[in-house]
């Protein structure tokens, strides 16, 4: 495995070579923003998820703190700084070809995504890579709403989509399916028993989607 502090020093080298300056990052510059509207940025969290970076802002990666009116005008505000920014700086395509972009302002912190990396295009990789029939798939998300990081799979049809979240937009083969983690583990413990008992897969998914398929479901409030 590379030594970290090695790589860390080859990326600080790439960024010098492409006119970027670590303390002066865009989450720098953002931080600043943060800081002249009363919050603490010592306190945000920088999460690296594969194509995406997520950073909360208020240092939680629940939903609560962000709920409050005066966190939701700071990230208004904050999004609206990095899509300038990275506009301005051609959305970071020195370093690749995809470019880095915010598309999804869902209900926490602010989501950096690599162009073109979402949950559609990682589902579409199973269907036309693996031959899967959509309607095989069961798709389980907490933000399944418009703007959400999960709704773009909305685009794939016949998919089932379980949200867990607070909030939901209505749609075909949508199942408002309880809030949380625990809402999730009772699904996964309820579809594991049918499948210990020897049900059918996609009989599973189609009383799910016509509710036959009764869940412990936990309020969102």
């Amino acid at each position: 495995m590379p030594d970290p502090q090695k790589r860390y020093e080859n990326a600080a080298v790439e960024l010098r070579s492409k006119g970027f300056i670590y303390e002066e990052g865009i989450l720098g510059e953002m931080k600043e923003v943060l800081a002249r509207s009363g919050y603490d940025p010592g306190l945000s969290e920088t999460y690296f998820r594969g194509g995406s970076v997520s950073w909360m802002m208020l240092g939680d990666v629940s939903a609560e703190p962000y709920k409050t009116e005066k966190a939701q005008m700071v990230r208004k505000t904050l999004f609206a700084y990095a899509e300038k920014r990275l506009a301005e700086l051609d959305y970071l395509r020195g370093f690749g070809s995809a470019g880095v972009h915010t598309p999804f302002h869902g209900a926490r912190g602010v989501k950096f995504v690599i162009m073109g990396n979402d949950k559609e295009r990682g589902t579409l990789d199973l269907v036309r890579g693996e031959g899967l029939n959509p309607e095989r798939i069961l798709f389980t998300g907490n933000e399944l709403y418009h703007g959400g990081n999960d709704n773009m799979i909305r685009n794939i049809p016949g998919v089932t989509l379980l949200s867990v979240g607070e909030k939901t937009d209505p749609g075909e083969y949508v199942v408002s399916g309880g809030c949380g983690t625990e809402a999730t583990r009772n699904w996964i413990e309820k579809i594991c028993r049918c499948l210990d008992r020897g049900e059918d897969w996609e009989a599973i998914l189609r009383d799910i989607r016509t509710g036959n398929a009764h869940s412990h479901r936990h309020s969102c409030g």
